[in-house]
């Protein structure tokens, strides 16, 4: 049987840029408890996101800076540039665990839409557990896409919150480096 790895290694490789931010001000987002799968549970999904924000709002240190802010409920399961920016479970292309579409201004790169659909065909849980992935690993890596950060895949990055992939019972996207922080802060 295989064990699970459920340490959380440091790193101070700092994370790299998408092209993008989010404007400074007020950002509204919409989640989609009822899409949840039930070993997640739909009740912990709001929770999950706001101490994610809080996470990556905590490791910018000026002033301009974004304020997420919950805007309700939705039933959306798919991407869309509505404007109406949200996280749900749903499907995505390929393999990938979660996938966070990003639109923005070409001119300004300020973004103008993002969209978190985490991939319900996966096996989800909020443990450490080799037969599911852990909510909260892999969306608190897609949480740091709305902010900015691109996906690294060097071995340098590899114990770094966004770090490209993720494995069943990973848990240790959930803290953010020294190299995560480091790279929220050089965007804003």
């Amino acid at each position: 049987s295989t064990l699970a790895v459920c340490e959380d290694g440091s790193s101070d490789a700092v994370v790299g840029a998408a092209g993008w931010k989010l404007p400074n001000g007020t950002w509204k987002y919409k989640i989609n408890p009822s899409s949840v799968p039930s070993s997640v549970g739909g009740g912990n999904l709001a929770a999950m996101v706001t101490n994610s924000f809080s996470k990556w709002m905590g490791a910018i240190n000026s002033s301009s800076s974004p304020a997420l802010v919950s805007d309700g409920t939705t039933i959306k399961t798919n991407k869309a540039l509505d404007y109406q920016n949200i996280i749900t479970w749903g499907r995505t292309q390929g393999s990938a665990l979660g996938v966070t579409y990003v639109w923005y201004y070409t001119a300004t790169h300020i973004v103008a839409d993002v969209d978190t659909i985490m991939n319900k065909k996966f096996s989800w849980n909020l443990a450490c557990s080799t037969t599911s992935y852990n909510a909260e690993d892999i969306l608190i890596h897609e949480l740091g896409h709305w902010f900015g950060l691109d996906d690294e895949y060097d071995s340098a990055y590899v114990n770094n919150t966004m770090f490209g992939s993720g494995s069943k019972g990973e848990i240790k996207k959930i803290t953010l480096e020294n190299g995560d922080k480091a790279g929220i802060d050089n965007i804003y």
